[in-house]
This record gives C-alpha cells, structure tokens and sequence, in this order.
C-alpha cells in the first residue's frame, strides 16, 4: 500500500515562492492564476493577490519580494491548517504554475541533457515535487 505524505508548510512555502513568480510574470499567466487561487480559496484572494501584483509592480522596498513571499506564506499555512482538504488542491495549483511560468525544461546543473532523471524512479520515495512523499 503506498500512502501520500504531504506536508503543509512545505507546501505553503513553495505555494508562496511560486506566487510572487507568477505575480511578477505576464498579465495572462497571472489572471489564470488568479482566477485558481480564488476558486481554490475564495474570492477575497483574488484581491489580495492584485494588491501583491500592484506593491510589487512599485516596490517601495528592496526586499518586497522576500516581504509578500513571506506573507502569502502565513496566509496559506494558515489556510492549509484549518482546511486540509485543500493540500492538494494547493500543491496542485503550484506545480501548474510553475510549468506555466517556467514552460522550458531547466538544465540540471553538471548532468547530460540525456542523464536519466532520478525523479522518474517508481522506487524513490521522493516523487520531485518538494512537499510530496511516498510511503510505503
């Protein structure tokens, strides 16, 4: 029996990362991920995410990104607390983003294009998306 382990603050800090990316990136990629996250988790997000896009659009500060990053952080590990079923949901949501913001495949540092991925191991309890494990 294999069992999903996935764990929340994980989750809530690459959610995070991936939103001030995604809220720093073209006006399409952001509106659909808008849209996600306030199906996922309500319609006040959806505002709260066009006042991130608009303090990062004119960062007042030099760490602003660090800032909302942090922020979003604590609202979704918040979020996740309180309503576990939306874990997946969530982690979900990053992983699209992060393919729709970063469509060409990254290079793995010192490896061959053709180097096997150790990601794509059935037997590697580590599945590659950070957060997920296997158990089991």
């Amino acid at each position: 029996m294999t069992v999903t382990v996935m764990h929340q603050p994980r989750i809530a800090w690459d959610a995070s990362r991936t939103l001030v990316d995604v809220v720093c990136s073209d006006v399409e990629t952001f509106a659909w991920y808008r849209d996600r996250v306030a199906d996922l988790l309500g319609a006040a997000c959806r505002e709260q995410l066009l006042a991130t896009r608009a303090r990062l659009e004119n960062p007042l500060r030099d760490d602003a990104v660090a800032v909302e990053a942090g922020l979003w952080r604590v609202r979704f590990e918040d979020e996740l607390r309180t309503h576990a079923d939306l874990t997946e949901g969530l982690h979900l949501l990053t992983m699209a983003a992060r393919r729709r913001a970063a469509p060409v495949e990254p290079v793995r540092a010192g490896l061959p294009a053709d180097a096997p991925d150790s990601t794509d191991d059935p037997d590697d309890p580590y599945d590659g998306d950070l957060g997920v494990f296997r158990l089991g």
